[in-house]
């Protein structure tokens, strides 16, 4: 059969492309052919509400602070993250999204046996991010498939204010309804659903966590040894935050390492392809991080790790902490880190715990597709 898969698989970011990857070989697992279906982006319901400040007030402030040795500092510091993240940016468009099958031409609207939305937060649509936008696409609307399914779909931080509070309820509602099954990854996501259909969607995990990856891994080397992993995006490790995870690696004679994105008070950082990041977290002694998909890979190789909880993202990273009993491993305190960084994981429960989701996302997978 052919299979088309909607999901966010041209963002640059490690998450969105594992994720993407990790399904697509799943389903190419069970016989079917894979092909990646774009959507057409549309205008992000939420802008930017701030006020404009007098210009002259806003020149003077501007002065001010472009004068002073701080911000000089800073300013230094981000125009090499930012050189980073440009050659992070365009090793991933060049030669990384290729591996997925996708081109520069977009596919929109292919003639489909099957469509599988998701995962990643493909129902994230109060989100400020313009290359997503808002697109009922994502939610199925003019699909050219015989039938219309999604896989561990999240809302990401939507939630039914949200919707309430843009008029987008009923509409998101009466496009969920013509799924012919609906499969979320967070409990957010699943009161969501059964609040706007009726129904009890599937719950799923991540397609990182249910494909293995070894093939693809097995030749990829970490070339450093005594490291911690600090998995971020670019400016939201604040300064206590830095401090703590510094002095936690020196107490124990490791090293820091930041991926893809630099995180300028780490002693290393390394521009890798996908599968070599994984290589590094796979041979990482810890991990410290404020993303989901940091967290999974920690999950995945069962890696000691510590995980930030930030308001845009608690939803999903407080059920994913649940699902696993690793609600242990949150920081609520950046000086709760070294006892979090120590206590030990029980890695042969997570390796069973991981089996059984795999399990249940194959089957799920072959009864709707079939």
């Amino acid at each position: 059969m052919k299979i088309g898969i909607m999901s966010m698989q041209r963002i640059i970011n490690y998450g969105s492309f594992l994720q993407a990857y990790g399904l697509k070989k799943t389903i190419e697992s069970l016989g079917h052919e894979v092909d990646f279906v774009d959507y057409s982006i549309g205008e992000p319901l939420v802008g930017s509400n701030s006020e404009s400040a007098p210009k002259t007030c806003k020149l003077l402030r501007l002065a001010k602070v472009v004068f002073s040795r701080d911000y000089r500092e800073k300013r230094n510091v981000q125009l090499c993250e930012n050189r980073a993240f440009a050659a992070f940016s365009s090793a991933f468009r060049n030669e990384w999204l290729p591996w997925l099958g996708i081109s520069d031409t977009r596919n929109l609207r292919p003639e489909l046996d099957v469509l599988v939305i998701g995962s990643d937060e493909v129902f994230n649509c109060t989100q400020k991010n313009p290359y997503v936008g808002y697109s009922l696409e994502l939610f199925g609307k003019n699909h050219n498939a015989k039938k219309l399914l999604s896989y561990a779909a999240s809302f990401g931080s939507t939630t039914l204010e949200k919707l309430n509070e843009y008029n987008k309820t009923e509409e998101i509602a009466e496009c969920l309804r013509k799924f012919d099954a609906v499969s979320v990854r967070d409990n957010n996501s699943h009161s969501l659903v059964k609040h706007l259909t009726g129904a009890e969607p599937t719950d799923n995990v991540d397609p990182v966590l249910i494909y293995n990856f070894d093939k693809e891994v097995r030749d990829r080397k970490a070339d450093l040894k005594d490291y911690i992993i600090v998995y971020a995006y670019s400016g939201r490790i604040n300064a206590d935050e830095a401090k703590a995870i510094q002095a936690f690696a020196r107490k124990h004679n490791k090293r820091t390492l930041s991926i893809g994105v630099r995180q300028s008070f780490t002693d290393e950082y390394v521009c890798v392809d996908p599968f070599t990041m994984l290589a590094y977290f796979k041979n990482a002694d810890f991990v410290v991080t404020d993303t989901f998909h940091g967290t999974v890979f920690s999950i995945k190789y069962q890696i000691p790790f510590a995980t930030i909880i930030r308001d845009s993202n608690k939803e999903k990273l407080s059920d994913l902490l649940s699902k696993f009993n690793l609600t242990d491993r949150r920081v609520n305190d950046i000086s709760d880190l070294e006892s979090i960084l120590s206590k030990e994981l029980d890695a042969e429960l997570l390796k069973k715990m991981l089996l059984e989701y795999s399990k249940d996302a194959v089957d799920y997978l072959k009864s709707n597709i079939e």
